[in-house]
């Protein structure tokens, strides 16, 4: 989806690297707030907002060419910048569940599950483009 933005916009290639960081932006933007939402409020309601606004960013990052081009793929960055701070609030509910002498050896375990899904999606994602291309 980044290489048909760059490709079609080729006079805005400073929007592609502000596009790549709109997640970080997202991300740091809304990691104090989650967090004081899941102080007041319990952890899967935060979690459930992020789920939501991942579901929503997703939704939106796979029809924006339909819905607007590249303002629209700045609102979906952002959006699913924004739900990965909820990423803190799932450690946060993990530590405060297992016992002290557990704590390393299941955060330790989480750690290494959440990069091995930053690894294995895209390229279960460009597997899913490849065959979409042979059907």
């Amino acid at each position: 989806m980044h290489s048909f933005f760059a490709n079609r916009y080729t006079h805005l290639r400073i929007s592609l690297g502000f596009l790549v960081s709109m997640h970080a932006i997202g991300k740091t933007c809304s990691a104090h707030p989650f967090h004081l939402f899941a102080e007041k409020f319990k952890y899967g309601h935060a979690l459930q907002v992020g789920s939501g606004l991942l579901v929503i960013g997703t939704a939106l990052w796979a029809f924006c060419p339909y819905l607007g081009g590249l303002p629209m793929l700045f609102i979906a960055q952002l959006l699913v910048g924004s739900s990965s701070a909820s990423l803190g609030i799932v450690r946060a509910y993990v530590s405060e569940q297992t016992w002290p002498h557990r704590r390393t050896y299941v955060l330790g375990r989480l750690s290494a599950l959440e990069y091995a899904g930053h690894y294995a999606m895209p390229i279960f994602g460009a597997l899913l483009v490849t065959l979409g291309a042979v059907m």
